[in-house]
């Protein structure tokens, strides 16, 4: 049984729902509560099951795995996950583990909480099968149609529905420690959001892939301090790890550097939205070549010259040379500005609240500079990410974190 919005109460029927990005934003919410209440005892924490998978169908309840320095010190702080509105259940059929579920007001079950002490064999078997899932389109989707034939075949049996896909998960799992050996990057600490981001954009960029032969070019957009670079290195890392062959194209480079101090400040914000970036020149030297599967060479403005005394950057000397590939990432404020449109497959647009972005700005950026730049640039930047490229007009949105 399918739904776009039903809730899953227990006891009912089994009703998968079509994929809701709003249930990363939940686990956020959710993970954050778990962070607060368990303090230091909880280690680690992972969006699993069917809601972490980009695409594909599900109950609409969270599950979180939780990874604890040991159980006792758990039960110790059970009482605290009681209070705000989970129910501790125990083992409940699993040895080593504690289960806390959540139902909402009316009923419906929105949360299940899979506690592990570290070390536990379960918390690799359930990252595994995340994981090789969310690199995986074909697999995901198999599972979706076995998912969907087992709700209508099950009932409202939710245990029989869940036994049912024993055989899958682990033909699944069998071929995910195979990946995980020979493709799956040396294991470091991994940003979950940032994780769940990157397989949410490729997974859109494999589905413009297969309507075209050529490049598939993603733009990443957002304001300032909303992570573009960092994502678009990630994503490149993602894709090579998948065999996929990446080009990264800095929309920075294309700063339009011979524009004076004057000329800005003359500008309203509109026209600074206009003209920051040479767009031209982009789409000449950079985004037609590599679309067309030719090497491409430009030469960006040298930012670390520093500025002249008219307030223009210098060019810098060598020449920057990128080889084509399957994928071709665009990364940058302005980069999807309706004059790139016809050369971009996926426009994505990487929201961050104000107030983050602007502590990662104080972060990297000398206070005067900072307030110069803020000066000059918020406004043009409100201007075109309200009346230019609004969040409605992007292929996809996503959240860039706090």
């Amino acid at each position: 049984m399918s739904s776009d919005s039903a809730p899953y109460r227990p006891g009912g029927p089994i009703v998968l729902c079509a994929y809701d990005v709003a249930w990363s934003r939940t686990y956020d919410t959710a993970a954050r509560e778990l962070r607060s209440q368990l303090g230091d005892v909880m280690m680690r924490v992972h969006h699993v099951g069917s809601t972490a998978i980009p695409g594909i169908a599900a109950k609409p309840v969270i599950d979180i795995l939780a990874v604890v320095t040991d159980l006792d010190a758990l039960d110790q702080r059970a009482e605290r996950l009681v209070t705000i509105g989970y129910e501790a259940l125990g083992e409940f059929g699993i040895p080593r583990r504690r289960y806390f579920r959540r139902n909402s007001p009316s009923g419906s079950r929105t949360h299940q909480v899979h506690a592990f002490p570290d070390g536990h064999d379960q918390i690799e078997r359930m990252l595994l099968f995340r994981d090789y899932l969310r690199a995986t389109p074909t697999a995901a989707q198999e599972y979706e149609a076995l998912k969907y034939h087992l709700a209508a075949r099950s009932g409202d049996a939710i245990q029989q529905y869940a036994e049912s896909k024993t055989e899958f998960v682990e033909m699944i799992l069998s071929k995910a420690r195979i990946w995980a050996s020979e493709v799956r990057a040396p294991q470091r600490p991994v940003d979950e959001r940032l994780s769940f981001m990157i397989q949410r954009i490729l997974n859109a960029a494999r589905r413009r892939s297969e309507t075209h032969p050529r490049p598939v070019l993603i733009a990443l957009d957002g304001p300032s301090g909303a992570g573009k670079s960092t994502v678009a290195v990630a994503l490149a890392e993602t894709a090579r790890s998948a065999g996929i062959s990446t080009v990264i194209v800095p929309g920075d480079d294309f700063f339009a550097a011979d524009i004076t101090a004057a000329e800005w400040d003359a500008r309203d914000a509109s026209a600074r939205a206009r003209d920051a970036i040479d767009w031209r020149r982009l789409r000449q030297d950079a985004l037609e070549p590599l679309r067309d599967g030719r090497a491409a060479e430009w030469r960006p403005f040298d930012f670390a010259a520093g500025e002249r005394p008219d307030g223009t950057y210098p060019m810098a000397g060598a020449v920057v040379r990128r080889e084509p590939a399957p994928l071709i990432i665009l990364d940058g404020a302005y980069s999807s500005r309706p004059e790139l449109a016809d050369l971009i497959d996926l426009s994505v647009l990487i929201e961050v609240p104000a107030l983050s972005r602007e502590r990662r700005l104080a972060q990297r950026e000398a206070p005067a500079f900072l307030a110069a730049w803020h000066a000059r640039w918020d406004a043009a930047e409100a201007f075109y990410f309200t009346h230019i490229r609004p969040a409605a007009s992007f292929d996809l949105v996503v959240d860039g974190g706090g």
